[in-house]
């Protein structure tokens, strides 16, 4: 079975950042917020047999002791 080479680079995110490749077939990357945001997203996306990635990137949110948003 063929297998695409490449997912592409993923999406890059508000407040983050994304691992640098490969983004072939079975690799994974692995998203980070920047100091003072999280998320309670999938941060660990997976390159498929489809050529495309598993999941949606992550989104970062403020802090919730800087905005109470919690």
């Amino acid at each position: 079975m063929h297998y695409p080479s490449d997912c592409g680079k993923p999406h890059d995110i508000s407040n983050g950042k994304v691992t640098r490749g490969p983004w072939t077939f079975e690799s994974t990357v692995n998203y980070t917020c920047n100091n003072g945001y999280h998320t309670v997203d999938v941060t660990t996306l997976k390159c498929n047999s489809s050529g495309l990635w598993n999941n949606n990137p992550p989104n970062c949110t403020g802090n919730c002791f800087t905005n109470n948003a919690c």
